[in-house]
């Protein structure tokens, strides 16, 4: 832990420039560089990472920051990075012995080859892509127990205050929290705002028993929400329907049906004359769970 190299900017910088590398605004790399906001994350990590977990995984090890903690928990690990100079970075360092794979390219390609596994994940994410990764994660990852991510704190601020599509979503599958407030100045280079570490923790049990319900969930909020400040029969009346995943529904017909049996749970709960934003998480999953089940 004391020998992490990449605490100091100056540091990175040399090393970069030795790379002839930068940041990546794209790849949303602001590097962690504070040890005691990563010894604060690790400190009680370990109650928070539920009991039925069998590996971790992290999403953008960059130049190690959580990395070279990670590989001290007693897990299976599974490592995604799209920078080529971060990943021979890792296999020419701290994963160099390990027994850990590495999974170069998108993340968002290779996440689904944990399907099998409960894995607990870690992760810095880049701000413009943080809501593809998490519902990436609760779509094709069924047995995650968790997550910590790092996230810019205007989103998770959303997520935990506001009523949005991604927000009910997200309930669906477990509780986020947040865990601690990082100051943007731990990051190198320093981001605009602050960043929240987002702590979700999934369901013992979940509400889904197929891809197929996700998707039926996934449409139908989508759609709710697709029409800003739109009363929710307004919504699912004009919704697209590229708002509902290809795989699952192949017809006009198929959408229809579901928005139709949808509508008529909405009205038996007389929602249809709100807007989505007005009805609480709670009724949300009263309203979710009515669909899924009937």
């Amino acid at each position: 832990m004391n020998d992490f190299p990449f605490f100091s900017p100056n540091r990175i910088r040399t090393f970069l420039e030795e790379q002839s590398a930068n940041p990546k605004k794209s790849w949303g790399q602001n590097y962690l560089i504070d040890r005691n906001t990563i010894d604060s994350i690790f400190q009680d990590i370990g109650n928070h990472i539920p009991p039925r977990t069998d590996s971790v995984a992290e999403i953008g090890i960059g130049l190690g920051a959580l990395t070279h903690r990670i590989m001290d928990l007693p897990f299976p690990k599974y490592f995604f990075e799209i920078d080529p100079v971060s990943c021979r970075l890792y296999r020419e360092g701290i994963g160099k012995d390990s027994e850990a794979t590495l999974f170069e390219g998108d993340c968002r390609d290779h996440l689904p080859q944990l399907k099998d596994l409960q894995p607990f994940l870690f992760g810095n994410l880049p701000y413009y892509i943080t809501s593809d990764i998490i519902t990436l994660c609760l779509e094709e990852i069924p047995r995650m127990t968790g997550f910590l991510f790092l996230v810019q704190k205007e989103f998770a601020d959303r997520i935990l205050n506001d009523i949005s599509s991604l927000s009910v979503f997200i309930h669906f599958f477990g509780i986020p929290q947040k865990y601690k407030t990082i100051k943007k100045t731990c990051f190198y280079p320093a981001p605009k705002i602050d960043s929240t570490l987002l702590l979700f923790q999934s369901r013992e049990e979940s509400i889904f028993s197929s891809q197929k319900e996700i998707a039926i969930l996934s449409g139908l909020l989508r759609s709710s929400f697709w029409g800003k400040r739109k009363k929710l029969a307004t919504s699912l009346r004009d919704s697209p329907r590229e708002l509902f995943n290809s795989n699952f529904f192949k017809t006009d017909e198929d959408i229809a049906k579901w928005k139709e049996k949808f509508q008529s749970v909405l009205e038996e709960y007389q929602f249809l004359d709100s807007r989505p934003e007005e009805i609480s998480i709670e009724n949300w999953l009263s309203v979710g769970k009515k669909i899924i089940f009937s």
